[in-house]
């Protein structure tokens, strides 16, 4: 049965109209909570491709983790405009030079490499973004496995995609064939609970997990 009072989460419309309104929200988790498990596999030279990225910090969090190259891109024009602006206030309000973080409009889920600057990435992150995808998906998960593969394709060889959900059971399937010889697929590496503290939580209440997946592009062999 259909809900009818369900968010809307999968729909652009949705996001926009949101946009309108919301200044800053972040999804699930922090920098802060996912940084130990993350910074292990970076290297400071790292281009970093923040996909879904709304109004989120994260990019500015992690600028001042000592990673300067984050490309964040979003569907929505407006947030996007929005995020623009807030990098030039944090300019001259914090006198830091944040002209290697950069914001695209581009959809996610459609040709994402021809939005972007880069062909591909070393690491890519997103934040609850495939979970607004599976919203309104079929039983076969076709969002879903279209965003892996979209993802896949802008993602270097051996490179890692960590994905924040709140389900415990999500699944990172595609494959592409870059050419006969070649082809990739996800491999999740970790999958790792993240117990979160809710402001309202009462004494006694049970514990609260979202879920950092650490996924690797791989040749098939």
């Amino acid at each position: 049965m259909t809900n009818l009072n369900a968010v809307p989460f999968h729909e652009k419309s949705y996001w926009e109209d949101r946009f309108k309104r919301e200044k800053h929200f972040e999804w699930l988790l922090t920098w802060n909570n996912i940084k130990s498990e993350i910074i292990p596999f970076l290297n400071v030279s790292d281009e970093i491709l923040h996909v879904g990225c709304g109004n989120s910090t994260l990019a500015f969090d992690i600028f001042e983790s000592g990673y300067r190259n984050i490309t964040n891109v979003d569907y929505a024009e407006n947030v996007i405009s929005y995020m623009k602006s807030v990098t030039q206030k944090r300019e001259i309000e914090a006198k830091i030079n944040y002209s290697s973080i950069s914001w695209y409009k581009g959809d996610c889920l459609y040709h994402l490499q021809s939005y972007l600057p880069k062909k591909v990435y070393p690491v890519v992150i997103d934040k609850s973004l495939i979970d607004t995808i599976a919203c309104g998906d079929d039983d076969n998960q076709s969002r879903v496995k279209r965003l892996a593969a979209e993802i896949l394709s802008v993602t270097e060889t051996d490179g890692h995609w960590f994905s924040v959900s709140f389900s415990s059971e999500r699944e990172y399937h595609c494959q592409m064939n870059a050419d006969t010889n070649n082809v990739y697929h996800w491999k999740t590496k970790r999958k790792i609970p993240i117990q979160v503290t809710q402001l309202n939580d009462k004494p006694g209440a049970p514990p609260i997990y979202y879920y950092l997946y650490i996924n690797q592009k791989i040749k098939v062999t």
